[in-house]
């Protein structure tokens, strides 16, 4: 009987080149389907404009910015994210077919879409909220210019008013796509040959740039790498959507607290500092029940 012999491993150097090529292309993939989708809502919104202004440029310029692009983006996120997860689907399903039975991944694995300890959802979803608390307090507290607030407000305004759509959009598909990517794919591939803390760096300084805005680009940068954080100790991309929906959904529901505009600075600063002993707390809590880390990610082809 010939006796098995394991493949060599590759050089370090193709190895590492490989996974980041591997990280880019699922990137790309991502970006391909959100400007695909994008245009194609842009044609479809353009023709129905055409059909009710009779062509008017003008009005139908001013339709399309005042009152239908937070319908289109939010449009936009939903359909993305449904093609994405069916692209990512079927990529898997025909790399594991060229494997023999023992070597497929699956795309529960693959993703990192699996199972994590119940105990953690309870954490996560307080967490998310006690963590936009904080944050958006954090406005109020931190000397930001007011040129600089100015602009994110009106960044925000153009989104719109809160609709079932902009609800389902940002607090659940919207999370979904992104975690699926950037630390879903991303890290997965990345952690085949860099360290924990430059796959978690690198998909976190995409994730920040793609928001744009200054304000949303720092914080979403911050947020990536608690995000990331999550899902590498919860051994579950998630764990880390959970976080991810519960910190977006809680953007809906932090207006309703009876908060005044104009409430006194120290009501503001005590919340700030309730909400962030909160946050610190339920991450110790988090990190005591995930139990330990893997060294290293499941072998993902």
């Amino acid at each position: 009987m010939d006796q098995y012999i394991p493949a060599a491993e590759p050089p370090r150097g193709k190895r590492t080149l490989s996974a980041i090529g591997a990280a880019a292309g699922y990137l790309g993939l991502y970006f391909g389907i959100r400007f695909a989708v994008t245009m194609i809502l842009f044609v479809i919104y353009v023709f129905m404009g055409i059909v009710a202004f009779d062509g008017d440029p003008e009005t139908l310029l001013r339709w399309l910015m005042d009152e239908k692009l937070g319908e289109i983006s939010f449009i936009e996120i939903i359909g993305s994210t449904v093609a994405f997860f069916a692209a990512v689907w079927v990529v898997g399903l025909v790399r594991d077919r060229q494997k023999p039975a023992w070597e497929r991944v699956g795309f529960a694995r693959d993703t990192g879409f699996v199972r994590f300890r119940p105990v953690l959802i309870p954490l996560l979803i307080v967490l998310g909220f006690s963590l936009n608390m904080f944050v958006s307090l954090a406005f109020d507290i931190l000397p930001i210019p007011e040129d600089v607030m100015n602009d994110y407000a009106d960044k925000s305004s153009m989104l719109g008013e809160t609709t079932m759509l902009s609800v389902l959009a940002t607090a659940i598909f919207a999370p979904l796509s992104e975690e699926l990517i950037f630390r879903g794919m991303m890290i997965s591939r990345l952690r085949r040959a860099l360290p924990a803390w430059a796959a978690a760096l690198i998909p976190s300084v995409i994730f920040g740039l793609i928001h744009g805005q200054i304000i949303w680009i720092s914080y979403a940068f911050l947020l990536g790498l608690f995000l990331s954080y999550i899902r590498i100790r919860a051994r579950s991309t998630a764990a880390s959507a959970l976080l991810h929906a519960a910190f977006n959904g809680s953007s809906f529901l932090l207006p309703l607290l009876p908060i005044p505009d104009d409430a006194p600075a120290s009501l503001v600063y005590v919340l700030f500092a309730v909400s962030g002993i909160i946050s610190a707390v339920l991450t110790l809590a988090f990190v005591l029940a995930s139990g330990e880390k893997t060294s290293r990610e499941e072998a993902c082809a």
